[in-house]
């Protein structure tokens, strides 16, 4: 996807009174202040929901509705400049390398709205219940309490050989991909277990359930955090956490206790 772009510098999120880490490649308010990057960051929230009045800057973990997405015209109209921003924001706060092969990707309400406009603008869905069915079909994928999603995708050599590149990767496992913080680890859990995605898949579905001692650690950024895979052919460990992207992981699981109190409520 091309070569890590920050965006903005966030502040030491060691210091007390931080604020979030702001989300960004969704459209700005209209109106907005250049003044501050803060200010500036994009929003993953409606317009519809801007003229309301809602304050909450978009910074939200709660299930994404058709209020949320742009007109299929307007995202078109726009797509580059929201492509550029989702970028941006993965390179430096979402994908993580493990190896040569693998790659994390984290998602969020963020990256979960660019994906659903994306596959309304790719199927021309303009009818209402098709729509819903696919935000029904990616809130499934947001962080929650204490859990954290992410997608696990195998890089392919050669495409033409694909039984055989993928022949190592058939008896993957959760157990094999941890996260570490301190001298805590982490292990995933497989959601795509099904042997048919086994076999064929070079995109799997994990989660990682959090102990509230791990995320404790994950907090303080003086323990180093990183993740790992191990099976018989693939023995890898990714770089360490950077501060930003730590901080991305965080702010999910603060966002994903306030909002699911909104929703219990």
């Amino acid at each position: 996807m091309g070569r890590r772009a920050g965006v903005y510098r966030r502040p030491d999120p060691r210091r007390p009174g931080r604020r979030l880490l702001c989300l960004q490649g969704i459209p700005a308010r209209p109106g907005m202040s250049a003044a501050s990057p803060w200010d500036q960051c994009p929003r993953p929230q409606p317009l519809t929901r801007w003229a309301r009045g809602d304050n909450d800057h978009g910074r939200s973990m709660l299930p994404l509705t058709v209020d949320d997405l742009l007109p299929l015209e307007d995202y078109a109209t726009r797509r580059k400049e929201f492509f550029d921003a989702h970028r941006r924001y993965m390179d430096r706060y979402r994908r993580m390398r493990i190896g040569p092969r693998l790659t994390l990707v984290f998602e969020n309400r963020q990256t979960l709205w660019f994906r659903v406009q994306e596959v309304i603008r790719i199927a021309r869905l303009a009818d209402a219940c098709e729509v819903q069915l696919e935000l029904n079909l990616y809130n499934r994928l947001l962080p929650s309490r204490n859990l954290l999603q992410a997608a696990l995708l195998i890089e392919i050599g050669d495409p033409s050989q694909l039984g055989k590149e993928l022949a190592p990767w058939r008896d993957i496992t959760g157990a094999q991909l941890k996260l570490h913080v301190g001298a805590l680890a982490a292990a995933s859990h497989l959601v795509t277990c099904r042997p048919e995605d086994r076999a064929i898949g070079t995109a799997h579905w994990v989660q990682f359930q959090l102990s509230d001692e791990a995320r404790r650690q994950l907090s303080d950024f003086s323990r180093r955090a990183y993740f790992s895979f191990e099976n018989a052919t693939y023995q890898h460990k990714g770089p360490s956490l950077s501060d930003d992207f730590r901080q991305s992981l965080l702010d999910d699981l603060l966002l994903s206790d306030r909002d699911g109190e909104k929703r219990a409520g």
